[in-house]
Parts: structure tokens; sequence; C-alpha cells
């Protein structure tokens, strides 16, 4: 009782104050570019409350963790909104991961709501048979949730005209510093996954800190290729939003070879693995000023070296990062 107590009395808002604070500031600004379309800070701060209230409505159980079954698309960028909105923390998975493996993750996360995308459908087929906890599956991308109930009566389906109408004046959350904002797993190659547990104070330290250094603002366009398994892609969300940028998924196949993207969309603020320098110099893509819409571009996952390094700043206008762990970005 005593620990919960000081909980309470260092209670803090949440990781999703900066989006809220950009949907007051720019609601007619760009947030999010996916698959091809923008949707602005007010068009995505209605589907995250509407989200974040149908999750709110549903979790009787007050489980401290939601999962996301979804892979850079809408649905995946509004439900880690939205979860962060009930002051919850979301456990990513990603799609493409063999079945048993994200059983094994939802087992131990022992969520009880998932969220899903229309492109984990067939993952999330093969993946309920599994599972014997109930789950409460969202499905925002469906309208009629009938062929999945009958094939799983054991889970309950919640499709788009079935959630929530809650108010946008959904208060922002506060949370103990030490709550749980997302939880990563483990490669598990010397054995079971392990859950990793990332904390909110951790979070937004590292996001006050990065937007501070790099002078982040809302003229600021994000590039976003990590999937959101890995701690990468919460740079690319939240710094960006919490100065009111917006965010450009990049399509898969653009992915290694991202020159043309950039340019079209005037990218800003680049993080990616390091081998896309040496794809993009073998296909001769480097040419002088292709990039130079850049004010800082980050590298990550691997060494950087010097020779990529070289190739790349010409290009833009600020220098590469080196190749530090994802937890120690620095830039050079």
């Amino acid at each position: 009782m005593t620990e919960l107590v000081e909980t309470q009395n260092l209670a803090m808002p949440g990781l999703i104050a900066g989006f809220r604070n950009s949907v007051e500031r720019f609601p007619a600004r760009p947030a999010l570019f996916v698959d091809g379309d923008y949707l602005t800070y007010d068009s995505l701060g209605k589907l995250v409350h509407k989200l974040a209230a149908t999750i709110l409505e549903l979790d009787h159980n007050q489980n401290p963790l939601v999962a996301v079954l979804a892979h850079r698309s809408l649905t995946a960028y509004a439900s880690v909104l939205a979860i962060q909105s009930t002051g919850k923390g979301y456990v990513p998975l990603n799609p493409k991961m063999p079945v048993e493996r994200l059983v094994k993750m939802l087992r131990q996360s022992e969520c009880e709501v998932l969220t899903a995308g229309r492109e984990a459908l067939q993952t999330l087929e093969g993946l309920l048979p599994r599972v014997e906890r109930r789950l409460t599956i969202l499905l925002p991308d469906l309208a009629d949730e009938a062929t999945l109930s009958c094939a799983f009566p054991h889970h309950r389906f919640i499709t788009s005209d079935r959630m929530s109408h809650g108010s946008r004046d959904l208060a922002i959350p506060c949370v103990s510093p030490d709550a749980v904002a997302y939880l990563l797993f483990t490669s598990g190659s010397t054995g079971e996954p392990k859950g990793v547990p990332v904390s909110q104070s951790n979070v937004k330290s590292y996001v006050q800190y990065v937007c501070d250094k790099y002078q982040v603002n809302e003229h600021d366009r994000f590039s976003q290729m990590f999937d959101m398994t890995f701690d990468l892609s919460v740079h690319d969300m939240f710094v960006c939003w919490e100065r009111g940028g917006c965010l450009y998924s990049v399509p898969e196949k653009s992915v290694m070879a991202p020159a043309k993207f950039i340019k079209d969309h005037q990218l800003t603020m680049w993080f990616s693995v390091p081998s896309v320098v040496g794809f993009m110099s073998k296909m001769g893509m480097l040419t002088a000023g292709a990039l130079s819409s850049l004010r800082f571009s980050l590298f990550c996952g691997d060494p950087l070296p010097a020779p990529y390094a070289g190739l790349w700043r010409p290009q833009s206008r600020s220098p590469a990062s080196d190749g530090t762990p994802a937890t120690h970005l620095r830039c050079a």
C-alpha cells in the first residue's frame, strides 16, 4: 500500500501529452502519411480517441497492457496512440513473425485486448486457435465480424461499426513514472523470448532531449521505416508528434531505395539502418543534392562505416550519426 501511495504522488502526464498538445496547436497540419494518404492532426486525433474510448469501455479487468497486431498501417499508428491515451502500455506484435512466437508473447504479456489491422488478418486467424485466454479484438478496418465470430466463438470481436463514439475530450492520463509505456521482446535466440518493459519516464526524457537537441518543429517531416517491435520506431513516432511534425511511413518498395521518396516528400529527418546507404550507392542514387531537404540523419542497428558517412554527407545538409546501439543514439 505504501508503494501505491508513493506512485500516485509521483503521477505525471503520460507520453501521449505531446501528441494531444499537437492536436490542439496544429489541427489542420498533416500528422501522418501512410498508404498514400495524409491525415491531419484533427483527423488522426478523432480516430485515436474513438479507439481509446472503446478500449476503456471493454477492458473491465484494467489490464495495464494492450497488444497491437499490425504493421506500419493507419491502424498500427492509431492503436499505439490510442493505447497511450488510456494510460496503458502497448505490446507490438509483428504479423510477419511466426505464429508460435506471437502466442508466447501474448501469453507472457497477459494482454486481454488486442487491436489488429487488415494486413494482419491472416496471421490473426492462425493465432487465435492457439490462444487459451479469451481475447477482445478490435478491428477498425472491418465493418462485419460475423465470419470471425463464427470461426472463433471463444473470442470477442469489435469492428468499426461497434466502436465507441466517446467524447473527444478524453483527459490526458496521469501515470506513474514507472508505468510501462511499451513492452518489447528479445529475439529469443537463446531460449524463450523475454519481455522488456520500458517506462513512461524513460521514454518521455528521451523524447524531450531529442526534440530540444535537434530543434524539432511542426515543419519537420520524419521518415518511419522501423517495425514497431524495435525501439527505433518509438523515436520516429513520438519525437515527431511531440512537436507537431508529420510522420511518413516509407512504403515497402522504397525502404532500401528511398531517394525518390525523400525528394518527393521533402523529408527533413531521416532514420534508418546503415545498409540503406550502401544499397543506394550501388544503385547510383546518391547524386549531388539528392537529399538536400534533410536536416538531420540518424543511422542505427549496425556500425556506420566511414565510407558510407562520406557518401551520405555531401547529399544532405547535416552529418550522419554513428552506428551505436538502439538505446544510445549519438549525432556526430
